[in-house]
């Protein structure tokens, strides 16, 4: 069925092991690995392959020592002037693989590649999406954009989104969807709160990003989002 012909190498060339399949074999896939056995019957790998064979096929393989090595240890490696190889194989005569290579249409190049798996493709958009929506609400944070409400402090007005902030809080949600004076309200009064900490209060319900927190500053954002009941 599969002949395995060893052809030696010249002084320091390599010598090759040549894989031949008989015609009218029904085989799809040749695996072997071949060992080099010493006088001692110690065994050395010198070539691990796997091989998909057609009719009338044959290939050739580099064994990883050479003529030159073998009699420099003769003794060891050629007893009685024999050079002993001993060979492991495996052979499937079925179906070898089936299924999709690959798929380019509407596919990431990275993927294309093969430099990803679907795990770290379903992370990397993950991180994407969410990089991307922070950046969206952030510049709607900084740019004020469509607000509907203004936390007020005793010193400062800041502008913001009551959806965003319902989202984020169920205390604010409570005011926004019951029957308190903040549901009519263009304003929520918060004057238990300095400017700084309403603004790093605000950065964090549209980011949930710190930014230079101080000891003193992150003990007052956590009395806020604790008031507030916001997840920190």
């Amino acid at each position: 069925m599969i002949k395995l012909k060893f052809i030696p190498g010249n002084g320091q060339d390599y010598p090759h092991i040549c894989v031949d399949k008989c015609a009218h074999v029904q085989l799809k896939l040749f695996t072997f690995r071949l060992h080099r056995v010493d006088s001692s019957g110690d065994r050395t790998e010198c070539l691990d392959n796997e091989v998909t064979l057609w009719e009338g096929q044959s290939s050739l393989y580099e064994l990883n020592f050479s003529k030159e090595q073998l009699m420099t240890n003769k003794n060891q490696y050629l007893p009685n002037d024999v050079l002993q190889l001993l060979c492991e194989c495996a052979i499937t005569i079925g179906i070898v693989w089936e299924g999709t290579e690959n798929i380019t249409f509407g596919c990431p190049s990275s993927i294309q590649e093969g430099n990803l798996t679907s795990d770290d493709l379903k992370s990397k958009m993950l991180l994407d999406s969410t990089r991307i929506l922070k950046e969206n609400l952030k510049s709607s944070y900084k740019e004020n954009l469509l607000c509907d409400t203004k936390l007020k402090t005793k010193t400062g007005s800041f502008p913001a989104h009551k959806n965003i902030l319902s989202a984020r809080s169920p205390v604010f949600k409570a005011m926004f969807t019951h029957d308190m004076k903040e549901k009519n309200s263009e304003c929520v009064d918060i004057e238990d709160l300095d400017d700084e900490t309403v603004q790093r209060l605000l950065l964090y319900i549209y980011t949930t990003t710190l930014q230079d927190l101080r000891w003193d500053s992150a003990c007052n954002l956590y009395a806020a989002a604790d008031k507030y009941e916001i997840q920190v």
